[in-house]
């Protein structure tokens, strides 16, 4: 059976799920018009290495397929995304600006920011992003507000503040049901219950011991004042 053969089912699978689209647009006429309406772009890197011109023209390509974006020293980087956030991004060495980070609605299931230049507190609609399941956050500080309401699937967190005076972990990180990893600096301030089946790591400063459902964390995680500070973006 030939690529040229291949039933429409069959085809979306392989576009969802090939990591790399460009072989398969060189090999016949059809596969060349599946790619140019679909997209063939898997992964994007610009910084402030990348040429303008070259930066123009991703606003004439079919962004559609792209997975993972990174995006590197790039000033105020969150305005200079020519598409929605795919399921992969990350801001390396970028400056997040103090302005209100307002993506649009995006299936970004993996964030990272590193961001050690903008000394103001980063600011982000949560809300555009539903689907997170992954967040690292290196920076000065972080406004937390509404991130566990409109992202309750986080599994995965690492966030490490630079700030004198950082963000307070927020009470409802306990209640993320499909916690397996909280690696943090933010200060506590009394007893955190974490309600999820799944967590295995939980370093994080402590004033008073915690409490967890899950067999699967270390005592030491839950009782003693253990943390790292850590570069986690």
């Amino acid at each position: 059976m030939s690529l040229q053969s291949l039933c429409d089912d069959i085809v979306t699978q392989i576009i969802y799920l090939a990591t790399d689209l460009r072989p398969i647009r060189l090999t016949c006429k059809r596969w060349a018009v599946i790619t140019d309406t679909q997209g063939f772009i898997r992964t994007l890197t610009f910084g402030m290495n990348t040429p303008f011109t070259a930066f123009i023209n991703l606003n004439t390509k079919n962004l559609r397929s792209l997975k993972t974006l990174i995006v590197d020293c790039i000033t105020d980087a969150p305005s200079w995304i020519p598409c929605r956030w795919p399921l992969q991004t990350i801001f390396h060495n970028c400056t997040m600006g103090n302005q209100l980070v307002d993506p649009p609605s995006s299936p970004t299931e993996i964030l990272r920011i590193k961001d050690y230049t903008s000394p103001g507190t980063l600011n982000i609609n949560w809300k555009k992003l539903p689907h997170l399941r992954e967040l690292y956050i290196d920076t000065a500080d972080c406004n937390l507000q509404g991130l566990i309401q409109h992202c309750p699937n986080l599994e995965s967190i690492g966030i490490n503040l630079t700030s004198q005076q950082p963000t307070t972990l927020p009470l409802e990180f306990g209640q993320l049901t499909r916690l397996h990893t909280l690696i943090t600096n933010l200060t506590t301030t009394t007893t955190y219950h974490f309600i999820s089946p799944h967590l295995r790591v939980c370093l994080v400063p402590k004033t008073t011991p915690f409490t967890a459902i899950s067999k699967q964390v270390p005592q030491t995680h839950l009782q003693t004042n253990t943390y790292i500070t850590m570069n986690v973006a």
